[in-house]
């Protein structure tokens, strides 16, 4: 794996236990923030909510494949393959994750339609136009390139295959203030993400790579109770502040660790960030152009795919 990768895989796996503290929860699975509104308003109704309006936003059908790409604990790969009765695929890097995915995909009985594999989502060994949707929630953040994922995206998709990506979206204008430049850095460091793009951005990657029809969402208002407030807790972020001298402390004795460290700050300074206007919270869904032919269509590993993706029921 390449450094970034390699740096995702640690981030996930040392910590853990706050996402299970703090976040996670054994109905929704999730590892990304909510949706709030008049049908759903606690933590954990909020992070399935935000399911149910990303599939719609993608049109989502019960005949689609669907790839996640960065499927985390297989929360969202599931939730679709049970309430809209489409096939998922997920990959993530995380091994631990990934192979609890697997076992709650067959209690639930859905793992001929939920299936799980460690792989990168910019480099799949799957077969060119497989795929009716691409699935990036709060994953692509994490990629080495997002130019590598859009176009790998663009690879897998058929014609009029839809690419839905939901992410943190750096402000247009006015250009950030160098105050707001750091403390995106502390939470792009402390979450083992490489940069967030403006939904400008996003759009003209797409367009690059072979999607028309780019529309984007803005779900700022509806998840920003997930951003001022820790989650399971239900208190304000801001409060993080005083557990500071506490972490330090034990990361200094190791009964904890720096990456949980710089999780717990950076979560605190992208959130003063987002209070600031730096960024926003977009969806981005765009259709892959019915009149491209991918250039490397013929190069794709046409055989190896199904071989792996059965592999992973």
């Amino acid at each position: 794996m390449t450094t970034q990768l390699t740096r995702v895989a640690q981030y996930f796996e040392k910590t853990r236990w706050d996402y299970e503290l703090f976040w996670t929860g054994d109905r929704d699975l999730a590892l990304h923030h909510g949706y709030y509104d008049g049908a759903a308003s606690n933590h954990s109704a909020a992070l399935i909510r935000m399911n149910d309006v990303l599939a719609r936003y993608a049109r989502i059908s019960a005949g689609d494949r669907v790839l996640d790409a960065g499927s985390g604990y297989g929360g969202s790969a599931m939730w679709l393959a049970r309430e809209v009765g489409c096939s998922v695929i997920g990959v993530n890097l995380v091994a631990f994750q990934t192979l609890r995915a697997r076992r709650l995909a067959a209690a639930k009985g859905i793992s001929t339609r939920a299936r799980f594999l460690v792989a990168d989502y910019a480099q799949t060994p799957f077969a060119s136009a497989s795929f009716d949707v691409v699935w990036g929630l709060e994953s692509i953040v994490h990629a080495e390139s997002q130019e590598m994922f859009v176009r790998e995206a663009a690879r897998l998709l058929r014609p009029g295959g839809r690419l839905l990506i939901a992410e943190y979206t750096a402000r247009e204008s006015p250009v950030l203030s160098t105050d707001e430049q750091q403390l995106i850095a502390s939470g792009l460091n402390g979450w083992a993400m490489t940069r967030i793009l403006t939904p400008g951005e996003y759009t003209a990657l797409a367009r690059r790579n072979g999607f028309d029809d780019v529309t984007t969402y803005d779900l700022t208002d509806a998840m920003q109770p997930s951003i001022t407030h820790l989650g399971k807790l239900r208190a304000p972020t801001t409060a993080v502040r005083f557990l500071f001298p506490l972490l330090e402390f034990l990361a200094r004795t190791r009964l904890s660790n720096d990456v949980r460290l710089r999780n717990i700050k950076g979560g605190y300074d992208f959130a003063r960030a987002y209070l600031m206007g730096a960024w926003r919270y977009t969806a981005i869904v765009a259709t892959k152009s019915r009149n491209k032919v991918e250039r490397n269509a013929e190069s794709a590993p046409q055989s190896r795919a199904e071989g792996v993706a059965a592999a992973s029921g």
